[in-house]
């Protein structure tokens, strides 16, 4: 199994209840070109950095607290708010400097060692941490209701054999309007884009069985919308119909899309990565979007060379880039090159 650990891990391929077996990485090659000692005293000097902010913050709080009881015995009284907003914002303040320098790091750490676990599978795969997902594919797929906010990072992009493909972790939230606004997650997680080994001009969408509820009035106005453009189909398997919600514009082509193959290649991968996942074909294109708070996370609080902490790192990574062999879309097929 993929190594793991308990600090951050989100993804629902490191849940001992998936019961797919996730093909290992390719083996390591050498890797001469990663500095990992000069990784290492970054990361140690961080890691002293978070402890002084640590210590100054409890001195803050300490040293506040006795300013306090000071002030409330005595007729400075008055001044115990300025007090109180000086201890939080310090407190905050200290907070905030010390995630800037854990994702600093993580931004250095992974520019550096991602490179060389990436070209153990093509040379052409690249991977940039502070990159975007393009919101235009994110939009296209039409897999999720409406948005207002969008962020993104971390995106990896190439070919693998004869696939084209680009993947990123993204966070897309709806802010209402008005005096009791509030913010909704539309989806968090990474969102997978790959040239589909078929032609076709129609849309196919796969969602999970109950999404309707899953975002409220979202969903609800979301698979609406779908039902305006698309029909609820039913395909020729139960296990497919238990999962997902099929909706499709051209019946006819949906089921050239979706062979008895790929459903039960789709199948085991839903069992591996997650049952919210959500499916979307269009115009040649592939989407897939799989429901994670993390993604290549980086603990600092290891060796930055710790052969457990790469390899959970290399399993995660793979358990990606393998969806590509697992729908066998690397199989051309007549005129699609």
């Amino acid at each position: 199994p993929p190594p793991s650990d308990n600090d951050g891990q989100s993804l629902p391929f490191n849940n001992p209840q998936n019961q797919m077996h996730v093909p290992p990485p390719p083996a390591p090659i050498p890797t001469p070109q990663v500095n990992f000692a000069e990784l290492e005293a970054e990361r140690l000097a961080l890691r002293k950095s978070i402890k002084n902010y640590k210590i100054a913050g409890a001195c803050i709080l300490g040293g506040s607290l006795l300013a306090a009881v000071i002030l409330l015995s005595s007729r400075a009284a008055g001044l115990f708010p300025l007090l109180f907003m000086f201890c939080v914002a310090s407190v905050i303040g200290l907070t905030i400097l010390g995630y800037q320098k854990i994702n600093k790091f993580t931004e250095r750490y992974l520019n550096t060692v991602m490179p060389s676990i990436l070209q153990q599978y093509d040379k052409s795969i690249v991977y940039n941490f502070s990159e975007r997902f393009p919101e235009s594919l994110y939009k296209r797929a039409g897999l999720f209701g409406a948005h207002n906010r969008y962020k993104a990072e971390q995106v990896i992009t190439g070919t693998l054999h004869k696939t084209e493909f680009i993947m990123g972790w993204l966070h897309s939230e709806y802010k209402s309007s008005g005096k009791n606004s509030n913010t909704t997650t539309v989806f968090r997680g990474v969102c997978m884009v790959v040239d589909f080994n078929k032609n076709f001009r129609s849309k196919v969408h796969l969602l999970p069985d109950g999404s309707e509820n899953a975002l409220w009035g979202l969903g609800r106005k979301m698979q609406a919308n779908y039902r305006a453009g698309a029909a609820l189909t039913r395909m020729d398997n139960q296990d497919f119909e238990d999962a997902f919600k099929v909706y499709v514009s051209d019946e006819v082509e949906a089921r050239y899309i979706l062979t008895q193959d790929l459903m039960a290649r789709i199948l085991d991968m839903r069992s591996q990565l997650g049952y919210q996942i959500r499916v979307g074909f269009d115009q040649n294109l592939l989407t897939i979007a799989i429901p994670a708070v993390n993604f290549l996370k980086v603990n600092t609080k290891v060796p930055a060379d710790s052969d457990p902490a790469i390899q959970k790192l290399r399993y995660e990574l793979n358990s990606f880039i393998s969806i590509i062999d697992d729908l066998n879309l690397n199989t051309r097929i007549w005129t699609k090159q």
